[in-house]
């Protein structure tokens, strides 16, 4: 009981930290770069038939031929929200998102198809009132997907769970309004932790979900109604959550400083809408954004301390609610929304 109270302290004054530091540092998504990185570099796009597959860097076709696929136009448009994107241990794509014009949680998979050729599966999860805001996925080491997201017409935060048959909803807190910006992570031992916040209150919470069942916790108290309701989660090695929350930003810690620096990424027209960020196969940080004033997707990957932004989707208005993930081949993926057509998308953005 001991050493539970004292890893519970550890958590709480970590996320304590985090709260604290994400809110100091404001600054968006956004900085121009006036001389090429050298090192890793992100293939630049190109027009290309649509034909997905998972990706490997080493692959040539794979470098010319990045096709940006249509995933989802669902029955009244209105897909492509909330994205959240996973790469299998297969390298298969997978995206969970929210149907807006229906109030769904959405689900797509890709799958081989008959030929070779690979095809997207879309499964609607749930449909029980206005469901699927703010949903976060993450995949078992079986592969089967783990989706938190919240219950509009409860005020809820649920959990969808796939048993490799069917698909099964619980919620996770019943206290209060809650659930909004979740975000999601799998620890070895299989247990799910989600950061979320209140619905008025912007009370950041954290809860441990396990076979025996789920514990929540206020980890702080109000910040404010000018701090963002987005929450972001990962764990490190030994298990240890971290949290961060507030404004668009991008920082890393100095430990010889015991330091954090932050960085402009990209600061030419209003940039940094929808930023989502992951680590590449070299450990350098890539974001993808969306960059409002020409309502492209944008991609900035950081090397050797330098960022090189690339435009990558100019389709009309495209690059919204962008999800981000980095698959074991060292290939990008993203997903996001665009709005000409109006659908959910996905395409390849590997690192060299």
């Amino acid at each position: 009981m001991y050493m539970k109270m004292r890893r519970s302290a550890r958590i709480s004054e970590i996320l304590l930290i985090f709260a604290a530091i994400s809110v100091w540092f404001f600054s968006g998504c956004s900085s121009k770069v006036t001389e090429p990185a050298s090192g890793e570099e992100i293939c630049p796009p190109c027009s290309c038939q649509d034909n997905s597959s998972p990706g490997t860097v080493d692959n040539h076709y794979f470098y010319q031929a990045i096709p940006s696929t249509i995933v989802d136009q669902g029955t009244g448009g209105g897909v492509g929200y909330y994205t959240s994107l996973a790469f299998d241990s297969n390298d298969y794509p997978h995206i969970s998102y929210y149907d807006l014009s229906n109030g769904d949680l959405r689900y797509a998979s890709l799958e081989p198809g008959e030929g070779g050729k690979n095809r997207w599966r879309v499964e609607l999860v749930d449909q029980i009132g206005d469901v699927g805001s703010y949903s976060s996925l993450v995949l078992t080491p079986e592969n089967l997907p783990r989706i938190s997201y919240r219950d509009e017409t409860e005020g809820k935060l649920k959990l969808a769970s796939y048993d490799g048959t069917s698909w099964h909803t619980e919620i996770l807190d019943p206290d209060g309004n809650n659930g909004m910006g979740s975000s999601l992570a799998l620890d070895p031992n299989g247990y799910l932790y989600v950061s979320y916040t209140r619905a008025g209150t912007s009370d950041l919470r954290f809860l441990t979900s396990t076979p025996t069942g789920s514990v929540a916790e206020t980890v702080t108290m109000d910040l404010g109604q000018n701090v963002s309701f987005a929450t972001s989660l990962a764990l490190d090695l030994q298990g240890i959550p971290f949290i961060s929350r507030g404004e668009l930003w991008y920082a890393k810690y100095d430990p010889s400083r015991n330091f954090w620096i932050r960085e402009l990424v990209d600061s030419q027209g209003s940039s940094g809408a929808y930023c989502d960020i992951a680590i590449s196969f070299r450990e350098n940080p890539v974001i993808s954004y969306f960059e409002e004033s020409n309502g492209d997707l944008m991609v900035a990957l950081q090397s050797y301390d330098r960022w090189q932004v690339y435009r990558y989707d100019t389709a009309g208005v495209t690059g919204l609610w962008t999800s981000i993930a980095v698959n074991s081949q060292g290939a990008v993926g993203l997903a996001y929304r665009s709005q000409n057509p109006d659908a959910l998308r996905f395409r390849y953005a590997p690192t060299k």
